[in-house]
Protein backbone atom coordinates (compact mmCIF):
# COMPACT_ATOMS: atom_id res chain seq x y z
CA UNK A 1 0.00 0.00 0.00
CA UNK A 2 2.98 2.02 0.80
CA UNK A 3 4.68 1.89 -2.17
CA UNK A 4 1.58 2.36 -4.56
CA UNK A 5 1.42 5.78 -2.61
CA UNK A 6 4.59 6.53 -2.73
CA UNK A 7 4.29 5.56 -6.60
CA UNK A 8 1.47 7.83 -7.34
CA UNK A 9 3.32 10.80 -5.07
CA UNK A 10 6.17 10.08 -7.43
CA UNK A 11 4.48 10.25 -10.61
CA UNK A 12 2.78 13.09 -9.89
CA UNK A 13 6.14 14.79 -8.66
CA UNK A 14 7.30 13.91 -12.40
CA UNK A 15 4.42 15.02 -14.30
CA UNK A 16 5.12 18.40 -12.36
CA UNK A 17 8.82 18.36 -12.80
CA UNK A 18 8.67 17.45 -16.57
CA UNK A 19 6.34 20.06 -17.05
CA UNK A 20 8.39 22.97 -15.45
CA UNK A 21 10.86 21.72 -17.90
CA UNK A 22 9.32 21.75 -20.65
CA UNK A 23 8.03 25.39 -19.40
CA UNK A 24 11.67 26.30 -18.67
CA UNK A 25 12.55 24.71 -22.11
CA UNK A 26 10.30 26.23 -24.18
CA UNK A 27 10.92 30.17 -22.67
CA UNK A 28 14.33 29.48 -22.99
CA UNK A 29 13.71 28.77 -26.87
CA UNK A 30 11.75 31.99 -27.06
CA UNK A 31 14.28 33.65 -25.29
CA UNK A 32 16.82 32.30 -27.71
CA UNK A 33 15.00 33.56 -30.96
CA UNK A 34 14.59 36.94 -29.54
CA UNK A 35 18.02 38.00 -28.16
CA UNK A 36 19.58 34.24 -27.28
CA UNK A 37 19.40 32.39 -24.11
CA UNK A 38 21.82 33.16 -21.01
CA UNK A 39 22.32 31.30 -18.04
CA UNK A 40 22.79 34.28 -15.66
CA UNK A 41 19.57 35.64 -16.69
CA UNK A 42 16.40 33.95 -18.47
CA UNK A 43 15.43 37.21 -20.45
CA UNK A 44 18.47 36.99 -22.01
CA UNK A 45 19.55 41.16 -21.10
CA UNK A 46 22.91 39.98 -21.00
CA UNK A 47 23.53 39.37 -24.33
CA UNK A 48 21.58 42.36 -25.93
CA UNK A 49 23.90 43.50 -28.54
CA UNK A 50 25.59 47.09 -27.25
CA UNK A 51 28.35 49.29 -28.76
CA UNK A 52 31.36 48.16 -27.70
CA UNK A 53 34.55 51.08 -28.07
CA UNK A 54 37.87 51.23 -26.95
CA UNK A 55 39.62 54.85 -27.18
CA UNK A 56 41.95 54.88 -29.95
CA UNK A 57 40.13 53.07 -32.20
CA UNK A 58 39.26 53.67 -35.75
CA UNK A 59 36.39 52.74 -37.93
CA UNK A 60 35.92 53.52 -41.87
CA UNK A 61 32.54 53.26 -43.66
CA UNK A 62 31.59 53.76 -47.24
CA UNK A 63 28.69 53.86 -48.82
CA UNK A 64 26.96 54.66 -52.49
CA UNK A 65 23.27 55.94 -53.34
CA UNK A 66 21.44 55.99 -56.48
CA UNK A 67 17.86 57.46 -57.44
CA UNK A 68 16.16 56.88 -60.57
CA UNK A 69 13.70 59.85 -61.37
CA UNK A 70 10.44 59.26 -63.06
CA UNK A 71 11.74 61.19 -65.67
CA UNK A 72 14.34 58.85 -66.74
CA UNK A 73 17.06 60.90 -65.19
CA UNK A 74 19.28 58.72 -62.83
CA UNK A 75 22.01 60.51 -59.95
CA UNK A 76 24.41 58.75 -57.45
CA UNK A 77 25.95 59.52 -54.56
CA UNK A 78 28.87 58.10 -52.31
CA UNK A 79 30.15 58.78 -48.70
CA UNK A 80 33.10 57.60 -46.58
CA UNK A 81 33.12 58.16 -42.87
CA UNK A 82 36.34 57.64 -40.97
CA UNK A 83 35.46 57.38 -37.51
CA UNK A 84 38.16 57.84 -33.94
CA UNK A 85 36.93 56.90 -30.99
CA UNK A 86 38.69 59.36 -28.56
CA UNK A 87 38.12 58.71 -25.31
CA UNK A 88 35.68 57.63 -23.36
CA UNK A 89 33.59 59.84 -20.78
CA UNK A 90 32.56 59.45 -16.73
CA UNK A 91 28.68 58.56 -17.85
CA UNK A 92 30.02 55.71 -20.19
CA UNK A 93 29.41 57.31 -24.10
CA UNK A 94 31.81 57.84 -25.84
CA UNK A 95 33.83 60.76 -27.87
CA UNK A 96 33.64 60.67 -31.28
CA UNK A 97 35.10 62.56 -34.28
CA UNK A 98 34.61 61.80 -37.87
CA UNK A 99 35.79 62.90 -41.35
CA UNK A 100 32.76 62.63 -43.73
CA UNK A 101 33.28 62.87 -47.40
CA UNK A 102 29.90 63.24 -49.86
CA UNK A 103 29.79 63.47 -53.29
CA UNK A 104 26.33 64.35 -54.98
CA UNK A 105 25.84 63.56 -58.90
CA UNK A 106 29.35 64.70 -60.44
CA UNK A 107 29.74 67.57 -58.15
CA UNK A 108 33.08 68.58 -56.01
CA UNK A 109 33.53 66.38 -53.10
CA UNK A 110 32.51 67.87 -49.64
CA UNK A 111 34.79 67.18 -46.76
CA UNK A 112 33.32 67.74 -42.89
CA UNK A 113 34.30 66.83 -39.80
CA UNK A 114 31.84 66.25 -36.84
CA UNK A 115 31.99 65.77 -33.15
CA UNK A 116 29.24 63.44 -30.86
CA UNK A 117 28.88 62.03 -27.83
CA UNK A 118 27.56 57.49 -28.29
CA UNK A 119 26.19 55.60 -25.20
CA UNK A 120 26.70 51.80 -25.54
CA UNK A 121 22.81 51.56 -26.56
CA UNK A 122 23.08 53.63 -29.12
CA UNK A 123 22.29 57.20 -27.96
CA UNK A 124 23.27 60.19 -29.53
CA UNK A 125 24.39 63.14 -28.07
CA UNK A 126 25.92 66.09 -30.48
CA UNK A 127 27.59 68.51 -28.03
CA UNK A 128 27.85 72.22 -28.44
CA UNK A 129 29.36 72.37 -31.55
CA UNK A 130 27.94 73.65 -35.06
CA UNK A 131 25.59 71.18 -36.85
CA UNK A 132 26.93 70.13 -40.28
CA UNK A 133 26.09 67.59 -42.33
CA UNK A 134 27.06 63.85 -40.28
CA UNK A 135 27.07 61.02 -42.16
CA UNK A 136 28.31 59.02 -39.17
CA UNK A 137 25.09 59.53 -37.03
CA UNK A 138 23.52 56.59 -39.52
CA UNK A 139 25.79 54.01 -38.24
CA UNK A 140 24.49 54.05 -34.73
CA UNK A 141 21.73 53.12 -34.06
CA UNK A 142 19.38 53.50 -31.16
CA UNK A 143 19.49 49.31 -29.55
CA UNK A 144 17.10 48.42 -26.83
CA UNK A 145 17.48 48.44 -23.45
CA UNK A 146 15.77 45.04 -22.46
CA UNK A 147 14.54 41.63 -24.37
CA UNK A 148 10.84 43.12 -24.22
CA UNK A 149 11.35 45.21 -26.99
CA UNK A 150 12.15 42.84 -29.36
CA UNK A 151 8.26 41.31 -28.92
CA UNK A 152 7.19 44.54 -30.44
CA UNK A 153 8.97 47.60 -31.70
CA UNK A 154 11.18 50.32 -30.41
CA UNK A 155 11.31 54.06 -30.78
CA UNK A 156 14.06 56.55 -30.39
CA UNK A 157 13.32 60.10 -31.21
CA UNK A 158 16.43 62.55 -32.53
CA UNK A 159 14.68 66.33 -31.05
CA UNK A 160 18.37 67.51 -33.05
CA UNK A 161 17.15 66.14 -36.07
CA UNK A 162 12.99 66.01 -35.15
CA UNK A 163 12.85 62.49 -36.56
CA UNK A 164 11.65 59.17 -34.81
CA UNK A 165 13.03 56.19 -35.47
CA UNK A 166 10.63 52.90 -35.29
CA UNK A 167 13.12 49.82 -34.96
CA UNK A 168 11.61 46.10 -35.22
CA UNK A 169 13.43 42.74 -34.45
CA UNK A 170 14.42 40.36 -37.90
CA UNK A 171 13.60 37.49 -37.18
CA UNK A 172 16.20 36.51 -39.55
CA UNK A 173 18.98 37.43 -36.80
CA UNK A 174 20.99 34.67 -35.59
CA UNK A 175 22.08 36.31 -32.05
CA UNK A 176 23.92 32.59 -31.43
CA UNK A 177 25.94 34.17 -34.16
CA UNK A 178 26.21 37.41 -33.06
CA UNK A 179 24.50 38.12 -35.97
CA UNK A 180 21.57 40.69 -35.15
CA UNK A 181 19.15 42.18 -38.17
CA UNK A 182 17.29 45.10 -37.30
CA UNK A 183 14.65 47.21 -39.55
CA UNK A 184 14.57 50.92 -39.33
CA UNK A 185 11.66 53.17 -40.47
CA UNK A 186 12.51 56.95 -40.44
CA UNK A 187 9.29 58.95 -39.89
CA UNK A 188 9.23 63.16 -39.46
CA UNK A 189 7.26 65.90 -40.80
CA UNK A 190 9.69 67.16 -42.71
CA UNK A 191 9.81 64.03 -44.79
CA UNK A 192 6.01 64.24 -44.44
CA UNK A 193 6.27 67.80 -46.30
CA UNK A 194 8.72 66.42 -49.05
CA UNK A 195 7.00 63.22 -49.67
CA UNK A 196 10.47 61.16 -48.48
CA UNK A 197 9.90 58.05 -47.14
CA UNK A 198 13.11 55.74 -46.35
CA UNK A 199 13.60 52.00 -44.49
CA UNK A 200 16.92 50.65 -43.39
CA UNK A 201 17.90 47.33 -42.89
CA UNK A 202 20.70 47.08 -40.32
CA UNK A 203 23.24 44.23 -39.67
CA UNK A 204 24.78 44.11 -36.28
CA UNK A 205 27.74 42.70 -35.59
CA UNK A 206 27.12 41.75 -31.78
CA UNK A 207 31.10 40.28 -31.76
CA UNK A 208 32.74 43.84 -33.19
CA UNK A 209 30.07 45.96 -31.37
CA UNK A 210 29.47 47.70 -34.50
CA UNK A 211 27.14 48.21 -37.53
CA UNK A 212 28.61 45.86 -40.24
CA UNK A 213 26.34 47.08 -43.01
CA UNK A 214 23.24 48.98 -43.62
CA UNK A 215 20.38 48.68 -46.81
CA UNK A 216 18.48 51.22 -47.47
CA UNK A 217 15.14 52.07 -49.74
CA UNK A 218 14.01 55.65 -50.72
CA UNK A 219 11.33 57.25 -52.34
CA UNK A 220 10.53 61.35 -52.83
CA UNK A 221 7.00 62.77 -54.49
CA UNK A 222 7.88 66.68 -53.81
CA UNK A 223 8.15 68.64 -56.35
CA UNK A 224 10.86 65.42 -58.68
CA UNK A 225 9.30 61.72 -58.13
CA UNK A 226 11.88 59.11 -57.51
CA UNK A 227 13.23 56.08 -55.78
CA UNK A 228 16.81 55.05 -54.88
CA UNK A 229 18.38 52.29 -53.20
CA UNK A 230 21.58 52.53 -50.99
CA UNK A 231 24.03 50.48 -49.63
CA UNK A 232 26.20 51.05 -46.32
CA UNK A 233 29.66 48.90 -45.63
CA UNK A 234 32.03 48.86 -42.32
CA UNK A 235 35.73 48.30 -44.13
CA UNK A 236 37.78 48.80 -41.78
CA UNK A 237 38.52 48.21 -37.89
CA UNK A 238 42.01 49.66 -36.83
CA UNK A 239 43.19 51.15 -33.65
CA UNK A 240 45.91 54.40 -33.35
CA UNK A 241 48.34 55.54 -31.54
CA UNK A 242 46.93 57.43 -28.52
CA UNK A 243 49.31 60.41 -28.65
CA UNK A 244 47.95 61.11 -32.61
CA UNK A 245 44.62 60.42 -31.42
CA UNK A 246 44.81 62.87 -28.52
CA UNK A 247 46.34 65.80 -30.57
CA UNK A 248 43.30 65.06 -33.13
CA UNK A 249 41.09 65.41 -29.96
CA UNK A 250 42.85 68.72 -28.99
CA UNK A 251 42.86 70.24 -32.48
CA UNK A 252 39.66 69.31 -33.32
CA UNK A 253 38.24 71.58 -30.00
CA UNK A 254 40.77 74.58 -31.34
CA UNK A 255 38.62 74.40 -34.44
CA UNK A 256 35.28 73.82 -33.67
CA UNK A 257 35.90 76.92 -31.25
CA UNK A 258 37.27 79.19 -33.42
CA UNK A 259 34.32 78.09 -36.39
CA UNK A 260 32.02 79.19 -33.31
CA UNK A 261 33.71 82.63 -32.62
CA UNK A 262 33.86 83.36 -36.60
CA UNK A 263 30.10 82.15 -37.10
CA UNK A 264 29.58 85.05 -34.10
CA UNK A 265 31.35 87.14 -35.92
CA UNK A 266 30.03 86.58 -38.92
CA UNK A 267 26.15 87.59 -37.59
CA UNK A 268 27.07 90.85 -36.29
CA UNK A 269 28.45 91.93 -39.25
CA UNK A 270 25.36 94.51 -39.90
CA UNK A 271 26.21 96.33 -37.21
CA UNK A 272 29.41 97.34 -38.28
CA UNK A 273 28.13 99.10 -41.79
CA UNK A 274 31.41 101.47 -41.69
CA UNK A 275 34.13 98.77 -41.09
CA UNK A 276 33.22 95.80 -42.78
CA UNK A 277 37.08 94.88 -44.60
CA UNK A 278 37.99 95.00 -40.39
CA UNK A 279 35.62 92.69 -39.09
CA UNK A 280 35.68 90.14 -42.08
CA UNK A 281 39.87 90.53 -41.62
CA UNK A 282 39.60 89.88 -37.88
CA UNK A 283 36.85 86.71 -38.52
CA UNK A 284 39.63 85.23 -40.49
CA UNK A 285 42.42 86.36 -38.08
CA UNK A 286 40.27 83.88 -35.66
CA UNK A 287 40.70 80.57 -38.54
CA UNK A 288 44.34 81.92 -38.72
CA UNK A 289 45.03 81.66 -35.12
CA UNK A 290 43.85 78.68 -34.84
CA UNK A 291 45.54 77.15 -37.57
CA UNK A 292 49.05 78.10 -35.54
CA UNK A 293 47.56 75.84 -33.23
CA UNK A 294 46.93 72.78 -35.23
CA UNK A 295 49.32 70.55 -36.28
CA UNK A 296 46.77 66.91 -36.93
CA UNK A 297 46.37 66.44 -41.39
CA UNK A 298 42.84 66.08 -41.32
CA UNK A 299 41.89 69.44 -39.07
CA UNK A 300 44.75 71.29 -41.25
CA UNK A 301 42.72 70.33 -44.07
CA UNK A 302 39.08 71.26 -42.52
CA UNK A 303 40.77 74.44 -41.51
CA UNK A 304 42.17 75.50 -45.11
CA UNK A 305 38.91 74.91 -46.75
CA UNK A 306 36.92 76.89 -44.41
CA UNK A 307 39.63 79.75 -45.00
CA UNK A 308 39.21 79.09 -48.83
CA UNK A 309 35.33 79.26 -48.09
CA UNK A 310 35.70 82.66 -46.62
CA UNK A 311 38.11 84.09 -49.34
CA UNK A 312 35.17 83.07 -52.23
CA UNK A 313 31.83 84.86 -49.76
CA UNK A 314 33.80 88.37 -48.95
CA UNK A 315 31.75 89.86 -51.82
CA UNK A 316 28.36 87.71 -50.51
CA UNK A 317 29.05 88.74 -46.87
CA UNK A 318 29.78 92.55 -47.25
CA UNK A 319 26.70 92.39 -49.52
CA UNK A 320 24.42 90.93 -46.94
CA UNK A 321 25.95 92.69 -44.36
CA UNK A 322 25.21 96.17 -46.44
CA UNK A 323 21.69 95.33 -47.51
CA UNK A 324 21.22 94.64 -43.32
CA UNK A 325 22.68 97.14 -42.08
CA UNK A 326 19.92 99.50 -44.01
CA UNK A 327 16.94 98.78 -42.27
CA UNK A 328 19.04 97.74 -38.74
CA UNK A 329 18.34 100.12 -35.66
CA UNK A 330 15.88 102.13 -37.86
CA UNK A 331 12.58 101.95 -38.00
CA UNK A 332 11.06 98.82 -39.78
CA UNK A 333 10.21 99.09 -42.91
CA UNK A 334 6.35 99.62 -43.63
CA UNK A 335 3.78 96.61 -44.50
CA UNK A 336 0.41 95.17 -44.46
CA UNK A 337 -1.03 91.42 -45.72
CA UNK A 338 -2.93 89.46 -44.66
CA UNK A 339 -2.66 85.71 -43.35
CA UNK A 340 -3.81 82.49 -44.97
CA UNK A 341 -7.07 82.65 -43.05
CA UNK A 342 -7.65 86.43 -44.68
CA UNK A 343 -6.95 88.22 -41.72
CA UNK A 344 -4.65 91.43 -41.75
CA UNK A 345 -1.60 92.45 -40.15
CA UNK A 346 0.63 95.16 -40.24
CA UNK A 347 3.44 96.13 -38.84
CA UNK A 348 2.42 99.57 -37.30
CA UNK A 349 -0.75 97.92 -35.41
CA UNK A 350 2.25 95.80 -33.47
CA UNK A 351 3.54 98.85 -31.41
CA UNK A 352 4.28 98.35 -28.45
CA UNK A 353 5.46 94.61 -28.62
CA UNK A 354 8.05 92.96 -29.34
CA UNK A 355 8.00 91.37 -33.04
CA UNK A 356 9.85 88.50 -33.89
CA UNK A 357 9.66 87.88 -37.84
CA UNK A 358 10.25 84.21 -39.33
CA UNK A 359 10.90 84.43 -42.72
CA UNK A 360 10.33 80.76 -44.62
CA UNK A 361 9.60 78.57 -47.81
CA UNK A 362 8.38 74.74 -48.07
CA UNK A 363 11.54 74.10 -49.72
CA UNK A 364 13.78 75.40 -47.13
CA UNK A 365 15.09 72.72 -45.60
CA UNK A 366 16.72 74.06 -42.73
CA UNK A 367 13.29 76.52 -42.41
CA UNK A 368 11.28 73.19 -41.09
CA UNK A 369 13.98 72.26 -39.19
CA UNK A 370 14.07 75.69 -37.12
CA UNK A 371 10.46 75.17 -36.36
CA UNK A 372 10.52 73.15 -33.95
CA UNK A 373 12.73 75.85 -32.00
CA UNK A 374 10.30 78.83 -33.79
CA UNK A 375 7.57 77.07 -31.99
CA UNK A 376 9.19 76.94 -28.41
CA UNK A 377 9.74 80.33 -28.27
CA UNK A 378 6.15 81.06 -29.46
CA UNK A 379 4.83 78.87 -26.21
CA UNK A 380 8.18 80.99 -24.11
CA UNK A 381 6.30 84.21 -24.54
CA UNK A 382 2.64 83.62 -24.51
CA UNK A 383 0.61 86.13 -22.46
CA UNK A 384 3.70 88.41 -22.94
CA UNK A 385 3.65 91.40 -25.25
CA UNK A 386 5.84 89.72 -27.72
CA UNK A 387 3.97 88.48 -31.24
CA UNK A 388 5.64 85.45 -33.57
CA UNK A 389 4.57 86.03 -36.91
CA UNK A 390 5.81 83.31 -39.47
CA UNK A 391 6.78 85.06 -42.83
CA UNK A 392 5.83 82.65 -45.94
CA UNK A 393 7.31 83.46 -49.32
CA UNK A 394 5.78 80.77 -51.58
CA UNK A 395 4.02 81.22 -54.50
CA UNK A 396 1.72 79.05 -54.17
CA UNK A 397 -0.28 78.94 -50.56
CA UNK A 398 -1.49 75.23 -50.97
CA UNK A 399 2.63 74.68 -49.96
CA UNK A 400 2.36 77.13 -46.87
CA UNK A 401 -0.84 75.52 -45.61
CA UNK A 402 0.34 72.21 -46.07
CA UNK A 403 3.57 73.40 -44.02
CA UNK A 404 1.38 74.95 -41.10
CA UNK A 405 -0.41 72.29 -40.90
CA UNK A 406 2.02 69.08 -40.90
CA UNK A 407 4.39 71.71 -38.41
CA UNK A 408 1.31 71.62 -36.22
CA UNK A 409 2.57 76.31 -36.00
CA UNK A 410 1.54 77.55 -32.93
CA UNK A 411 1.75 81.27 -34.28
CA UNK A 412 0.25 83.20 -37.03
CA UNK A 413 1.72 82.78 -40.43
CA UNK A 414 1.38 85.82 -43.04
CA UNK A 415 1.58 86.18 -47.16
CA UNK A 416 4.85 87.69 -47.07
CA UNK A 417 6.37 86.97 -50.40
CA UNK A 418 7.08 90.84 -51.50
CA UNK A 419 8.65 91.61 -47.97
CA UNK A 420 11.96 89.64 -47.56
CA UNK A 421 13.40 92.52 -50.20
CA UNK A 422 12.22 95.10 -47.42
CA UNK A 423 14.58 94.08 -44.86
CA UNK A 424 17.52 92.58 -47.22
CA UNK A 425 16.75 89.10 -46.13
CA UNK A 426 19.17 86.65 -48.59
CA UNK A 427 19.39 83.67 -46.47
CA UNK A 428 16.78 81.65 -44.83
CA UNK A 429 15.61 81.08 -42.52
CA UNK A 430 15.78 84.33 -41.23
CA UNK A 431 14.56 85.72 -37.61
CA UNK A 432 14.26 89.02 -37.61
CA UNK A 433 13.71 91.01 -33.88
CA UNK A 434 11.54 94.19 -34.02
CA UNK A 435 11.60 96.29 -30.59
CA UNK A 436 8.40 97.79 -28.97
CA UNK A 437 9.30 101.01 -30.56
CA UNK A 438 9.15 99.26 -33.86
CA UNK A 439 13.01 99.36 -34.39
CA UNK A 440 14.59 96.74 -35.75
CA UNK A 441 16.84 95.17 -33.35
CA UNK A 442 18.36 92.23 -34.67
CA UNK A 443 19.19 89.27 -37.09
CA UNK A 444 19.22 85.89 -36.91
CA UNK A 445 20.23 84.11 -40.23
CA UNK A 446 20.25 80.42 -40.92
CA UNK A 447 19.74 77.42 -38.74
CA UNK A 448 21.27 76.39 -35.29
CA UNK A 449 20.96 73.78 -32.06
CA UNK A 450 20.86 77.23 -29.98
CA UNK A 451 18.66 79.38 -32.21
CA UNK A 452 15.94 79.51 -29.54
CA UNK A 453 18.54 80.35 -26.85
CA UNK A 454 19.91 83.12 -28.77
CA UNK A 455 16.26 84.29 -29.62
CA UNK A 456 15.12 84.46 -27.11
CA UNK A 457 17.99 86.10 -25.22
CA UNK A 458 17.72 89.01 -27.80
CA UNK A 459 13.60 89.40 -26.97
CA UNK A 460 14.44 89.22 -23.19
CA UNK A 461 17.10 92.11 -23.25
CA UNK A 462 13.93 93.91 -25.19
CA UNK A 463 11.78 93.24 -22.33
CA UNK A 464 13.97 94.23 -19.69
CA UNK A 465 14.50 97.59 -21.27
CA UNK A 466 11.34 98.48 -22.51
CA UNK A 467 9.27 97.03 -19.53
CA UNK A 468 5.46 97.35 -20.08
Amino acid sequence: MKSQVFTRMFNHVHVIFSVKIIQMITLCATIVLLTGCSKNDERGTDVLPSYKLEAGQVFTYEGSSKFNEDDGDSYSMTTKSKIWVTKRNEDGSFRLIARNQFRYKSQDEDIRLAVFYLHPNGRIDSGSYPVTRNEARSYFIRLPDDANKFRTTWEAFDKEQDQKHVYSFSRQSRPHKGLWIFQDVLTSRRNEIYGYKSTFTVYFDAGRGLVEKVEGAYSQNYRVKSKGTGLIKLKAVGKEDMEIVNRLAADTDTYFNASNDYRELLSALAHHPNSLDAKLTEAKNVLLSAKDRISHPIVMEQLDKYLTWHEERIDYLKERAGEQSVVLNQPSPSWETTDFKGRTYSIESLRGKVVLLDFWYRGCGWCIRAMPQVKEIAAYFENQDVTVLGMNTDRDPNNAEFVIKKMGLNYPNLKARNIPKKYGVRGYPTLIVIDQDGIVSNFHVGYSPDLRDKVISSVEKLLKTKPN
